[in-house]
Protein backbone atom coordinates (compact mmCIF):
# COMPACT_ATOMS: atom_id res chain seq x y z
CA UNK A 1 0.00 0.00 0.00
CA UNK A 2 1.50 3.26 -0.75
CA UNK A 3 1.38 6.49 1.03
CA UNK A 4 -1.21 8.10 -0.76
CA UNK A 5 -3.41 5.25 -0.35
CA UNK A 6 -2.53 4.66 3.54
CA UNK A 7 -3.78 8.53 3.98
CA UNK A 8 -6.60 7.50 2.14
CA UNK A 9 -7.65 4.69 4.79
CA UNK A 10 -6.40 6.75 7.98
CA UNK A 11 -8.48 9.39 6.78
CA UNK A 12 -11.55 7.38 5.58
CA UNK A 13 -10.82 5.60 9.17
CA UNK A 14 -11.15 8.91 11.48
CA UNK A 15 -14.16 9.50 9.57
CA UNK A 16 -15.95 7.69 11.78
CA UNK A 17 -16.00 9.99 14.56
CA UNK A 18 -17.55 12.24 12.70
CA UNK A 19 -20.74 9.67 11.18
CA UNK A 20 -20.74 8.56 14.82
CA UNK A 21 -21.70 12.13 16.29
CA UNK A 22 -24.45 12.49 13.77
CA UNK A 23 -25.68 8.66 14.34
CA UNK A 24 -25.81 10.08 18.18
CA UNK A 25 -27.38 13.76 16.73
CA UNK A 26 -29.79 11.21 14.91
CA UNK A 27 -30.42 8.78 17.96
CA UNK A 28 -31.48 12.17 20.35
CA UNK A 29 -33.97 13.36 17.80
CA UNK A 30 -35.58 9.90 17.65
CA UNK A 31 -35.81 9.69 21.16
CA UNK A 32 -37.54 13.01 21.17
CA UNK A 33 -39.96 11.69 18.46
CA UNK A 34 -40.80 8.73 20.01
CA UNK A 35 -41.33 11.02 23.37
CA UNK A 36 -43.64 13.42 21.23
CA UNK A 37 -45.84 10.58 20.22
CA UNK A 38 -49.61 10.59 22.36
CA UNK A 39 -50.77 7.36 22.32
CA UNK A 40 -54.54 7.18 22.82
CA UNK A 41 -57.37 9.90 22.63
CA UNK A 42 -59.84 11.07 24.88
CA UNK A 43 -63.38 9.90 24.78
CA UNK A 44 -65.21 12.08 21.91
CA UNK A 45 -62.75 11.83 19.35
CA UNK A 46 -62.71 10.26 16.26
CA UNK A 47 -67.06 11.01 15.36
CA UNK A 48 -67.77 7.92 13.12
CA UNK A 49 -66.51 4.42 13.97
CA UNK A 50 -62.82 3.16 14.96
CA UNK A 51 -61.62 6.42 14.68
CA UNK A 52 -60.00 6.99 17.82
CA UNK A 53 -58.16 3.07 17.97
CA UNK A 54 -57.24 3.49 14.24
CA UNK A 55 -55.32 6.75 15.72
CA UNK A 56 -53.90 4.56 18.05
CA UNK A 57 -52.96 1.85 16.17
CA UNK A 58 -51.08 4.46 13.83
CA UNK A 59 -49.31 5.68 16.65
CA UNK A 60 -48.70 2.35 18.01
CA UNK A 61 -47.13 1.35 14.82
CA UNK A 62 -44.92 4.94 14.56
CA UNK A 63 -43.58 3.80 17.81
CA UNK A 64 -42.41 0.43 16.51
CA UNK A 65 -40.82 1.98 13.20
CA UNK A 66 -39.37 4.52 15.66
CA UNK A 67 -38.18 1.89 17.73
CA UNK A 68 -36.63 -0.08 14.67
CA UNK A 69 -34.51 3.19 13.47
CA UNK A 70 -33.25 3.37 16.95
CA UNK A 71 -31.86 0.04 17.35
CA UNK A 72 -30.33 0.54 13.61
CA UNK A 73 -28.45 3.76 14.62
CA UNK A 74 -27.63 2.29 17.94
CA UNK A 75 -25.93 -0.50 15.77
CA UNK A 76 -24.00 2.30 13.49
CA UNK A 77 -22.96 4.23 16.41
CA UNK A 78 -21.35 0.56 17.67
CA UNK A 79 -19.74 0.19 14.76
CA UNK A 80 -18.15 3.18 13.96
CA UNK A 81 -16.95 3.76 17.84
CA UNK A 82 -15.59 0.24 17.06
CA UNK A 83 -13.38 1.77 13.68
CA UNK A 84 -12.35 4.50 15.55
CA UNK A 85 -10.89 2.95 18.87
CA UNK A 86 -9.11 0.51 16.13
CA UNK A 87 -7.73 3.37 14.72
CA UNK A 88 -6.72 5.65 17.53
CA UNK A 89 -5.47 2.62 19.08
CA UNK A 90 -3.14 1.95 16.17
CA UNK A 91 -1.90 5.93 16.06
CA UNK A 92 -0.77 5.88 19.74
CA UNK A 93 0.68 2.18 19.84
CA UNK A 94 2.72 3.17 16.53
CA UNK A 95 2.92 6.69 16.71
CA UNK A 96 4.71 9.44 18.97
CA UNK A 97 3.17 12.44 20.22
CA UNK A 98 3.82 15.04 17.56
CA UNK A 99 3.54 12.57 14.71
CA UNK A 100 0.16 11.61 15.90
CA UNK A 101 -0.99 15.46 15.92
CA UNK A 102 0.13 16.10 12.92
CA UNK A 103 -2.01 13.18 11.19
CA UNK A 104 -5.26 14.10 13.35
CA UNK A 105 -4.94 17.26 11.78
CA UNK A 106 -4.50 16.36 8.70
CA UNK A 107 -6.32 13.19 8.19
CA UNK A 108 -9.10 13.74 11.07
CA UNK A 109 -9.44 17.49 10.97
CA UNK A 110 -9.02 17.98 7.04
CA UNK A 111 -6.64 21.05 8.01
CA UNK A 112 -4.62 22.88 5.06
CA UNK A 113 -0.71 22.48 5.58
CA UNK A 114 -0.76 26.39 6.32
CA UNK A 115 -3.17 25.57 9.16
CA UNK A 116 -1.38 22.64 10.65
CA UNK A 117 2.31 24.59 10.71
CA UNK A 118 0.65 27.85 12.13
CA UNK A 119 -0.92 25.10 15.01
CA UNK A 120 2.21 22.76 15.61
CA UNK A 121 4.38 25.92 15.36
CA UNK A 122 7.03 23.90 13.34
CA UNK A 123 8.37 24.73 9.66
CA UNK A 124 6.32 23.63 6.91
CA UNK A 125 9.50 21.37 6.05
CA UNK A 126 9.41 19.92 9.19
CA UNK A 127 5.48 18.98 8.95
CA UNK A 128 6.02 17.37 5.64
CA UNK A 129 9.35 14.89 6.96
CA UNK A 130 7.09 14.21 10.35
CA UNK A 131 4.00 13.72 8.49
CA UNK A 132 5.87 11.66 5.97
CA UNK A 133 7.51 9.32 8.58
CA UNK A 134 4.32 8.76 10.36
CA UNK A 135 2.65 7.22 7.60
CA UNK A 136 5.39 5.13 6.64
CA UNK A 137 5.23 3.63 10.46
CA UNK A 138 1.39 3.76 9.70
CA UNK A 139 2.20 1.40 6.33
CA UNK A 140 4.77 -0.59 7.96
CA UNK A 141 2.75 -1.57 11.01
CA UNK A 142 -0.34 -2.41 8.68
CA UNK A 143 1.77 -4.32 6.54
CA UNK A 144 3.14 -6.61 9.47
CA UNK A 145 -0.35 -6.80 10.94
CA UNK A 146 -1.72 -8.16 7.62
CA UNK A 147 1.45 -10.68 7.12
CA UNK A 148 0.48 -12.20 10.75
CA UNK A 149 -3.15 -12.47 10.15
CA UNK A 150 -2.42 -14.21 6.82
CA UNK A 151 -0.33 -16.38 8.78
CA UNK A 152 -2.67 -16.95 11.45
CA UNK A 153 -5.33 -17.88 8.57
CA UNK A 154 -3.10 -20.44 7.00
CA UNK A 155 -2.55 -22.31 10.68
CA UNK A 156 -6.43 -22.90 11.00
CA UNK A 157 -7.47 -26.40 9.69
Amino acid sequence: MDRKEMEQTVRRALGHAAKMVEEQERLRMLRDQLENIKVGGGMGEGHGGGGVSDKVAGEAARREEIRHEMAMCEKQIQRHWKECFRVHRLLFDVLPEDERRLVMLRCGQGLSWTQIVFKCKYSRAQCFRKYRRAMDKIGKHWEEVTASQAVRKKKKP
